[in-house]
């Protein structure tokens, strides 16, 4: 047998060999590994560009033409890795990192999102003409239009599907409209043959202006002017740059005659509320009852990315008290919201425009309310909504949500809270993030994830349909550094005109929930003014994250015209942690004049019958000057009797109503040049006014007695 013998430095050196060992041998369970693939995009020539990501890290790469990637330096452990592209659908796959080593997820490929659309086309020809090339055809509402080739032929494509009307015009020639023009994905719409007749128009269809400007001459202008995706193009007002008192206004198809002039030259300036100024210089007369044109000329709409507005309604549940989490969309924006347990929910900061609204509910009926129209920082109440319960629609049934969630930065995603909000439903994920809700009522939900040290996050709309299991996206909690920021405004930064109706709402949204007192005593307004603050639940229009604040117009220091507002919310503004925010945000919005609110009868209304019970009227949100507003007015054509007003105030603003004989089942127009001022001689800033409406026919055995003589 024999014996080693170690000395000290011996057993020094062994000791060290073996720490050394134990080490490496720890380590290499922990070396960074890497992450390879190829992504293909179909329809492709090469697939560069794709962006690969791993949430929860700060890793992601882009891929080369060949549609290759790598990324290295990635801790052992799970991930979902996600490669995405727009116009492809997002692909998640799951990936094992082992210790040291390179794990190839293969060949990953993405989808193409089809976009649907359609071709309309048709032929549109010009009266008494041999050819008929240079017709534009434009899609109402939609920034989509065609000229015709020789032969009168057109064809749209690209179009969404969907019903639209077309507008056909040409210098020279009336211009035509077809509604109803259906459009499908993937099919080609053929219109009915349209016919422009020319252009010749009656006297009283196109204002004299002998009553404003002085006589120049015995020559005249003749032409049209169109509202830019309009088909109703009267109201503009078209005046000479030499002599700004000399004016007239279009009719409805756009065309205008100015009388009494000499031979010229001249510059002729269009103009409209909400609509860009045009110039047409160089322009001569011509003889009086001569049909040469000057040609058209058309407006575009304001070109500002603040036209947008606020959508707000209820949706109910068949038979429930607590209408909650129904998912309520507006087709064609990525923005949807969840109902409150009142069945609220509100949209902030859509573009103006036509849409169509959903509303849906596990185990409910999905509704929709075609042609919901929004307007330019204008408040919409939708119409109410009840959602009928199907079969499904049984307390007794349950279905089960499961789902990862990880923190950011860790290895170990253990101890998230996922809670279903208004319930005691509750689950905590595990080592890999994993969490399962079993035994879920029938209906949708918020989820709620949290662990403190990160952030709070809220995931909407979460179905749950009988004996299904709902298998949700990853989410991933931020370590709760990040503090709370302004996400939008309503009005937005820098909007112009914003329209004073009593008062003036104005929207803040926050990046997360936020401390209502802290939020309404952080605001600041410059010039000073009067206003109320609302959150959380406190009005129709705030939110958990959304601050209401209301300028009215009725108070001592009220919100003044034409006057630019500055809005501040300082860092005392916090979240329910207490992390405040980083820095003051301020925005600013600038008043718009005094406007004509609304009248009775509104454009476009039909059998109108004057009665005391149903008076003309017109109110204002500012005093009228009477001498201008008289002089402003006219009726087209002349009614039976001069008309008589009288003036009542009306809060801030005015009610006049007008006294005057209507002759019935006639078409009238109601014009007000921009002649009228208010007391204070302040322009209105949406004249000139104008609106037609026809009156109630003597035919009708509804019509009441009494005939049609209106007297207050």
């Amino acid at each position: 047998m024999y014996m080693i013998r170690f000395n000290s430095h011996t057993r020094i050196l062994f000791f060290l060999i073996a720490a050394l060992g134990l080490a490496a041998a720890g380590c290499s369970q922990n070396r960074p590994g890497a992450v390879t693939g190829t992504v293909t995009l179909p329809g492709r020539a090469d697939s560069e560009g794709v962006e690969i990501t791993l949430p929860g890290t700060q890793f992601r790469a882009s891929t080369n033409a060949a549609g290759g990637f790598r990324i290295v330096g990635v801790e052992p452990g799970t991930y979902t890795l996600v490669a995405a592209m727009e116009g492809y659908e997002e692909r998640r796959d799951e990936v094992e990192v082992p210790p040291g080593g390179e794990v190839d997820v293969g060949s990953i490929s993405l989808k193409e999102i089809h976009i649907p659309a359609g071709v309309i086309s048709g032929f549109v020809t010009a009266e008494g003409e041999s050819t008929h090339e240079g017709i534009v055809v434009s899609v109402v509402g939609k920034n989509l239009s065609a000229e015709t080739n020789t032969t009168g032929y057109y064809k749209i494509e690209n179009a969404p599907p969907g019903e639209y009307k077309l507008l056909y015009f040409q210098e020279g020639y009336l211009p035509a409209t077809r509604d109803g023009v259906e459009v499908r994905d993937g099919r080609e719409t053929s219109v009915e043959e349209v016919v422009l007749h020319s252009e010749t128009p009656k006297e009283d269809e196109s204002p004299d202006a002998s009553n404003g400007g002085p006589s120049l001459g015995d020559r005249m202008v003749r032409g049209g002017a169109f509202l830019e995706g309009e088909t109703d193009h009267s109201g503009i007002r078209v005046s000479l740059s030499e002599h700004p008192d000399k004016f007239t206004v279009t009719s409805a198809t756009g065309a205008y005659i100015l009388h009494g002039l000499d031979a010229g030259p001249y510059t002729l300036i269009f103009s409209r509320s909400g609509y860009v100024d045009r110039q047409l210089p160089d322009v001569m007369s011509s003889e009086e009852g001569s049909t040469q044109s000057v040609g058209y000329i058309t407006l575009e709409k304001e070109a500002s990315a603040d036209r947008v507005g606020i959508l707000q309604g209820r949706v109910y549940l068949e038979n429930q008290t607590n209408h909650a989490n129904t998912l309520v969309r507006l087709l064609g924006v990525s923005q949807s919201v969840v109902t409150g347990e009142d069945g609220r929910y509100m949209f902030i900061a859509i573009p103006e425009g036509e849409y169509t609204l959903s509303a849906e509910h596990p185990g409910y009926a999905t509704e929709e309310v075609e042609k919901v129209r929004i307007s330019a920082d204008q408040v919409l109440q939708a119409p109410d909504i009840t959602l009928s319960a199907t079969n499904t629609a049984q307390s007794d049934q349950t279905g089960t949500i499961r789902g990862v969630a990880l923190l950011e930065g860790e290895v170990d995603h253990g101890g998230i809270t996922v809670a279903i909000e208004g319930t005691s439903f509750t689950a905590v994920t595990n080592i890999n993030g994993e969490f399962v809700l079993e035994k879920v009522p029938v209906g949708a939900y918020q989820l709620i994830y949290s662990k403190g040290g990160y952030t709070t996050e809220y995931l909407g709309g979460v179905p749950v349909m009988p004996g299904q299991t709902a298998q949700l996206d990853v989410m991933v909690l931020r370590k709760d550094v990040e503090p709370p920021y302004v996400l939008e405004t309503f009005p937005r930064d820098g909007t112009r005109k914003v329209p004073i109706t009593r008062w003036v709402d104005v929207l803040v949204r926050f990046s997360e929930r936020m401390l209502g007192d802290s939020v309404k005593r952080s605001i600041r307004i410059d010039p000073p003014v009067d206003f109320q603050a609302f959150f959380d639940r406190e009005s129709e229009l705030s939110n958990f994250d959304v601050l209401h604040i209301r300028l009215p117009q009725e108070t001592q220091n009220p919100v003044q015209f034409n006057t630019r507002y500055a809005v501040t919310i300082l860092p005392e503004a916090r979240t329910p942690k207490g992390v405040p925010m980083l820095e003051p945000f301020t925005f600013s919005f600038t008043t718009d004049g005094p406007l004509i609110l609304r009248t009775v009868p509104d454009s476009g209304d039909r059998d109108f019958f004057p009665a005391p019970s149903n008076p003309f009227i017109i109110e204002t949100n500012a005093p009228v000057d009477p001498v201008s507003f008289e002089r402003a007015v006219r009726f087209r054509p002349n009614p039976d009797s001069i008309p008589i007003y009288e003036y009542r105030p009306n809060g801030a603003g005015m009610t006049i109503i007008v006294n005057v004989l209507l002759r019935p089942d006639a078409q009238y127009r109601f014009q007000i040049d921009n002649m009228m001022r208010a007391a204070n001689g302040m322009r209105f800033s949406n004249t000139p006014y104008s609106l037609t409406f026809r009156t109630y026919s003597l035919s009708d055995r509804r019509k009441p007695s009494g005939g049609y003589l209106r007297r207050y």
